[in-house]
């Protein structure tokens, strides 16, 4: 689907691309968050994580959607 954060020329990642790419705490958020979108639930991230790691740019880090 979806390309979540980048790489640098030689194939290295890209960290300031994407607050996942160096905070295994919010790799973990993401991927939660991804499993709460093939529900269709992903507005309910804040309240099951007990944060908003990514306000208002979550979708820019779901590479899912509901499946039906």
């Amino acid at each position: 689907n979806r390309q979540i954060g980048a790489f640098q020329n030689g194939g290295i990642v890209d960290v300031a691309a994407s607050p996942i790419g160096s905070n295994v705490e919010n790799l973990t958020k993401a991927v939660v968050a991804n499993y709460l979108a093939l529900h269709g639930r992903e507005g309910e991230l804040t309240a099951v994580v007990k944060d908003e790691p990514f306000g208002a740019d979550l979708k820019k880090h779901l590479a899912f959607k509901k499946i039906l």
